[in-house]
């Protein structure tokens, strides 16, 4: 890459995702690098496309040289800055949403693309994390849906159906919809981040290829699940076999 490209380049990104942003008072540097993240998906997925010699960037590497290019940040140090936002994301809970048929019978997972042939892609939820300190897990779920398989979940998320799970350190909040169509058209608006998306029978889903985050709340759903199908061939209500109350009580009367 020459260096007049390179220039054109970052000033183009710094242009696009730092300095035409609004940012939060309190935390700005995280909200900073935040951008610079993203700018960095921008680099893979739109510059290295269209010049196929561009090499590959880490966010460090990114970082730095916007700093150097940016007059505000030029007597700034961009390493702390980093290792603050790493450690505010580790620490961000992991949002997603679960879609099932009416049925109960199928649950929609993604296959994400992996990194290279050693880490091959997983199946799992589509699921995110929060973007910004302002962002509510409600509204990273109905923005990573859409963008991850292009789908509205406005109006659709209820708190009482959301599964809750530590994984790791990182607590990870999956919100269940159960009226999902099977013959929904579904596409990703995410570049180099999705494999496929598919349908899959609730108990034949290839659980060796999926990620950490769908092992940890799959035993949790297949119960939601089996409790909802309970209180379906119940009415809606519970059933009650009185027989068998009154033999194991010894007092039936007062």
């Amino acid at each position: 890459m020459t260096r007049e490209l390179q220039v054109k380049i970052f000033k183009d990104l710094l242009s696009r995702f730092v300095i035409n942003t609004n940012y939060n008072e309190e935390n700005w540097e995280i909200d900073l690098i935040e951008n610079m993240r993203k700018s960095l998906w921008f680099y893979k997925d739109f510059y290295q496309k269209e010049y196929a010699h561009l090499p590959n960037l880490t966010l460090e590497k990114i970082c730095r040289e916007m700093f150097r290019l940016y007059k505000p940040l030029k007597q700034r140090k961009e390493g702390g800055m980093i290792q603050k936002h790493k450690k505010y994301r580790n620490k961000q809970p992991k949002c997603g949403s679960i879609l099932l048929t009416p049925d109960l019978k199928k649950v929609l997972l993604v296959l994400g693309v992996g990194n290279g042939k050693k880490l091959k892609g997983k199946w799992g939820f589509p699921k995110g994390t929060l973007e910004s300190c302002d962002e509510n897990p409600m509204d990273c779920v109905i923005r990573e849906t859409r963008e991850e398989i292009g789908y509205d979940l406005t109006g659709k998320i209820l708190d009482k159906n959301c599964l809750k799970k530590k994984v790791n350190s990182t607590f990870s909040y999956m919100y269940i919809i159960t009226d999902v169509n099977p013959k929904q058209e579904f596409y990703t608006e995410t570049r180099n981040e999705i494999q496929k998306i598919q349908w899959f029978p609730i108990d034949k889903v290839p659980l060796k290829e999926t990620n950490m985050v769908f092992s940890k709340h799959y035993p949790a759903l297949l119960n939601w699940i089996k409790f909802k199908k309970s209180k379906r061939s119940n009415g809606g209500g519970f059933k009650i076999d009185l027989t068998s109350i009154l033999s194991n009580s010894n007092q039936v009367y007062n």
